[in-house]
């Protein structure tokens, strides 16, 4: 008997009529794709007869697509740059608010030169982790719809209006 390379395909009786050659059929598959396959194990043979299985070409699917990783990545650098605002800004918002009861409204000290220059930084760094948190949740949402498998599921997306109240309505 020849050597059987395909290693997930155990040579026993069960697999095939005695006698015979197990029956063994290739099929690779897309991710998310279905296919049926039904052999005849008396015959070894395809119902309506001997027909070469179904073959679809496709790479196998190690993991997630690099679009989705690149998602996962921009999404997370974009959470990370909204928490860098929302903690830079309320440090600047105190800082602010600190100097303001200090100075009255006039002109500041020249001992408060060190606290005006850090409001500056932490507004700086606010205004920085907010557009970077923007532009990334933006893009790891759009990566993430791009990684979707074609076909998978139909998207609709509608303006929903009624009395009082407006918004957008849609299945992804």
């Amino acid at each position: 008997m020849p050597e059987d390379t395909t290693a997930w395909a155990p040579r026993t009786a069960a697999c095939g009529r005695p006698g015979h050659a197990p029956v063994t059929r290739k099929l690779t598959l897309a991710a998310g794709q279905k296919t049926a396959l039904t052999i005849d194990a008396q015959s070894g043979d395809l119902p309506g007869g001997p027909a070469p299985p179904p073959t679809t070409t496709a790479s196998p699917a190690a993991g997630p697509p690099p679009l989705r990783i690149a998602a996962y990545v921009a999404g997370g650098v974009g959470v990370a740059g909204l928490v860098t605002f929302g903690i830079a800004g309320i440090m600047a918002r105190s800082t602010y608010n600190d100097l303001n009861g200090a100075c009255g409204g006039g002109p500041c000290p020249a001992d408060k030169t060190g606290e005006i220059s850090s409001g500056k930084t932490q507004q700086t760094i606010a205004n920085v982790g907010l557009i970077v948190g923007i532009a990334g949740v933006a893009a790891g949402g759009t990566l993430f719809v791009l990684s979707l498998p074609k076909g998978a599921a139909t998207t609709t997306t509608g303006l929903a209006v009624s009395p009082g109240w407006v918004g957008v309505r849609g299945t992804w």
